[in-house]
């Protein structure tokens, strides 16, 4: 079974948010307390307005104005910064942008086209995983073969899973 596709950013976007979702709650939970840590400064600077007066509360308006900042940076600048990185760094790896995978008895090649190719044992899969845009193909922790669904009908989705089934090695689960 061959699959060749063009990798997309948004592709590439999908796969690392798949690969990194283990830590997504603990960045949902950050930005929640920033949220509310600004929100909080937000209002104290308020009260203070309401209490003591515009004068008096102009001393707390760089507290304010930080705080702002701080949601600004990473409700809106930093996910921008992560969208260009994303992109540059698939530049840098996929400059051709086309992948080919073929999958048989032996193992998984993979080929970027006029560029390189390889071969990965079955015996070297530790774990796949998937979600609604993306499988996962793991050769080590941080190394992964990634396909994108999008280019997969549901007859080649069902190939590829029995692909997998018959040759990872036992112990790794399956979706």
């Amino acid at each position: 079974m061959t699959i060749e596709f063009e990798i997309t950013l948004t592709d590439y976007i999908s796969m690392q948010k798949l690969h990194t979702r283990k830590s997504r709650t603990l960045r949902i939970a950050g930005k929640s307390i920033i949220a509310v840590m600004a929100l909080s400064s937000f209002a104290v600077w308020i009260v203070d307005i309401v209490t003591i007066g515009w004068e008096a509360s102009k001393l707390f308006l760089p507290t304010v104005y930080y705080a702002v900042g701080i949601v600004l940076f990473f409700f809106i600048a930093l996910p921008l910064i992560q969208r260009w990185t994303y992109s540059k760094t698939l530049k840098g790896i996929f400059p051709h942008g086309t992948l080919r995978y073929k999958f048989s008895d032996e193992g998984i090649g993979a080929t970027v086209v006029n560029s390189s190719e390889s071969t990965t044992l079955w015996s070297a899969v530790s774990k796949v995983i998937e979600d609604n845009k993306t499988i996962l193909i793991y050769v080590a922790k941080l190394s992964f073969f990634a396909v994108p669904k999008r280019v997969l009908t549901e007859t080649t989705l069902a190939e590829l899973k029995e692909i997998l089934r018959q040759n990872v090695p036992t112990g790794v689960k399956i979706p």
